[in-house]
């Protein structure tokens, strides 16, 4: 008898678990052990259950990932008790870590704001979007040279999970 590898065994439960069209579909660690491909295709077709044709795909993962890219709604538990249940915009505000804005100026700016790091033609600031909107911040920013470039960055969700179960513990 030929033995599965746990990607081939994983797919073959997700296949499983939606052959007769349920209307909600429990999975555990569904893209556990698949491949970069097989774990974007598994992501996009249950995407497509959910938005096409109504399904409710509860997950349970350690997947930081697969929470991000498939959830609209986050439930945490810890030690048998619900500590969180919300979207990614509140779990983001109900931990209060920083979101980051990297502006990219045209030449190298002579001063920077406080709380702020310079480097060359880079600043880097950290603010707390609760208080503080990223146009507000770019709009302060203005004032050092020409923008050419931004990008914001989220702290990762894997952090701000350790954030949120650190604050649990206390």
């Amino acid at each position: 008898m030929r033995q599965l590898s746990l990607g081939q065994r994983m797919r073959g439960e997700v296949v499983g678990a939606l052959l007769h069209s349920p209307s909600v579909v429990f999975l555990d660690e569904p893209t556990i052990g698949l491949d970069v491909e097989a774990k974007a295709s598994v992501r996009q077709f249950l995407r497509y259950l959910n938005d096409h044709r109504g399904t409710t795909i509860i997950l349970t993962t350690h997947d930081m990932s697969d929470v991000e890219e498939l959830c609209r709604r986050i439930v945490v538990i810890h030690q048998g008790q619900s500590v969180f249940d919300g979207t990614m915009d509140i779990l983001h505000h109900r931990v209060g870590m920083p979101s980051t804005l990297v502006v990219t100026f045209r030449r190298p700016a002579t001063s920077s704001p406080s709380l702020s790091t310079l480097r060359g033609e880079q600043i880097t600031v950290s603010f707390d979007r609760a208080r503080e909107s990223p146009l507000s911040v770019i709009d302060r920013l203005r004032q050092y040279g020409e923008i050419v470039d931004i990008q914001m960055q989220e702290p990762a969700l894997d952090v701000v999970m350790r954030e949120l179960y650190r604050d649990v513990r206390r």
